[in-house]
């Protein structure tokens, strides 16, 4: 719990900017809106933001909906979590037109997104080859009766960066619905001039939107000396690519 302080500080900062932040359903769908203001009303604390929107088009919540999010204060990224108050409301301001909003319970606390510790180095050389990432996926299998079948599906990726504690790598759209912060994933990055394949497990841990696609960043995953092995040969390869010629 941050300090009252520290969460004064970090209200008054939102109410200034009135920024935009993301909201991420449970069925992994990501949202987007922007803070417009707060009251105190009878339940409590809201926030009045615009009605979130996907791919441009605008999208309905439901009452008491469960929420996770993320915000920029700044040079800080923040996470909490809120819930729907009401998913239709109207906003009248005088001599302007109404504006249709959503009203999201205030968040009672935030964490700090960590930033990244590790140095990066973008891999497009001559060392890295072709990528695959491999990924648990659901399906609802159409029949004589409807079937949720899970397995493990493969897609080609191209890796961007590499560091001591992580990748980071571009993949097609048709992911964005089976990949979402959070996943646990397997990559295997062949390697040229006589390397062996450099594989492990990962936790996704961001995502955006690029012009070729999905850009994923990912961070070793693994028990404390698994991910000392595997961190210690990404950091061979980091001195490969930045000695490369």
């Amino acid at each position: 719990m941050l300090p009252a302080a520290a969460l004064q500080r970090i209200r008054s900062e939102i109410a200034q900017r009135r920024p935009k932040f993301g909201l991420l359903r449970r069925d992994g769908v990501e949202l987007t809106t922007r803070y417009i203001d707060r009251f105190e009303c009878p339940l409590g604390p809201v926030w009045m933001a615009e009605l979130p929107s996907l791919d441009e088009r605008n999208v309905v919540l439901t009452v008491d909906e469960q929420l996770k999010a993320h915000i920029r204060v700044g040079r800080r990224i923040l996470n909490f979590t809120t819930h729907v108050v009401a998913p239709q409301a109207t906003l009248e301001v005088p001599d302007a037109d109404e504006r249709r909003i959503v009203l999201l319970a205030e968040p009672s606390d935030y964490a700090e997104v960590q930033r990244r510790r590790w140095h990066r180095v973008r891999s497009e050389t001559s060392l890295v080859g072709d990528a695959t990432l491999y990924f648990e996926s659901s399906r609802v299998i159409g029949g004589d009766a409807y079937e949720l079948r899970r397995g493990m599906l493969d897609a080609p990726v191209r890796v961007l960066d590499l560091s001591g504690g992580g990748v980071s790598f571009e993949a097609p759209l048709s992911l964005a619905h089976e990949l979402q912060v959070g996943d646990l994933v397997r990559l295997r990055i062949d390697l040229h001039r006589g390397h062996e394949p450099f594989g492990f497990s990962a936790q996704v841990r961001n995502r955006q939107s690029t012009e070729n696609g999905l850009r994923y960043g990912v961070s070793f995953h693994g028990d404390d000396h698994l991910f000392g092995e595997i961190s210690a040969r990404a950091l061979h390869l980091v001195f490969l690519l930045q000695t490369e010629d």
